[in-house]
């Protein structure tokens, strides 16, 4: 842990954690504000012990490389705040603070950081890969990875920084998902096959049409979300798309048959954690 001492201009002082008596310990964050925490709460939440020898007083404090919204949240959880409501918070000062509830282990924070950045996946997808990677949350790594397939791989790399160790497992892991985007087209069925086997004639006003501009727009789906559309096929077949085919039966049930291929390959598709 990094601790050292204070510098000589004055911090400001914690509203929320203002009181200094001969049990506390003065900490001031990256943005010069002081905490006064009292020793026993810390040591009781956290395996972080500061030096025995370190008092509250205005020239003895320890200086953590932490900004103070990250500290005055990770206090709160030292002090069993049970009142923090992350939903609020920008994600940027949660990070903060997931990122120092593991370095100080407040035991507290840990599981709840935990369960957000998980949450966070879809939305914040970089940050969250180097969460789970920095802390070997597996779990969250698998959930995670999805999320940043069809990026182009030398910005994926520059924005994650990933250890080398993950960068071929990610390549791996991303070709699984191209490889089903490409199989899409192949696996669509048409009018022609949506009746083969059934002795009706297609009811739809345009068949060839429809069904062309139907592939174009699944395949646009695909390609505009960088493959990610295949996380969510609701995204691919869309009101519009499932309603083009609705007055035709057999060329609804042929939609559906793909929607559930490409489903079901989706599933098949190995976990990011057995590539490593």
């Amino acid at each position: 842990m990094a601790l050292y001492q204070g510098i000589n201009t004055p911090p400001a002082v914690s509203q929320r954690f203002s009181t200094s008596t001969p049990h506390t310990i003065s900490f001031v964050s990256r943005d010069n504000m002081t905490f006064h925490i009292d020793r026993t709460k810390l040591e009781r939440a956290a395996d972080f012990a500061p030096p025995s020898d370190a008092q509250s007083s205005p020239t003895e404090i320890i200086r953590l490389e932490e900004r103070y919204v990250e500290l005055d949240l990770l206090f709160r959880f030292v002090y069993c705040d049970v009142d923090i409501d992350f939903d609020v918070l920008p994600f940027q000062d949660v990070e903060g603070l997931a990122e120092a509830a593991e370095k100080y282990i407040v035991h507290s924070a840990i599981p709840v950081c935990r369960m957000y950045m998980k949450s966070k996946a879809k939305m914040e997808p970089i940050s969250v890969l180097k969460y789970a990677i920095k802390h070997n949350y597996r779990d969250i790594l698998n959930v995670v990875a999805p999320y940043t397939i069809g990026q182009d791989f030398f910005m994926f790399r520059l924005l994650s920084n990933i250890p080398d160790a993950y960068v071929a497992p990610w390549v791996s892991f991303n070709f699984q998902y191209q490889q089903v985007a490409l199989q899409v087209m192949r696996i669509c069925g048409n009018h022609h096959d949506s009746h083969v086997d059934q002795d009706i004639e297609c009811t739809l006003e345009d068949p060839e049409q429809t069904w062309v501009w139907l592939k174009r727009e699944v395949a646009y789906a695909l390609l505009s979300t960088s493959f990610q559309g295949l996380l969510n096929l609701e995204e691919v077949f869309t009101m519009e798309v499932m309603h083009s085919v609705v007055p035709c039966e057999a060329c609804c049930h042929m939609v559906d048959i793909w929607k559930s291929d490409i489903a079901d390959k989706v599933r098949r598709i190995k976990a990011f954690t057995t590539f490593l």
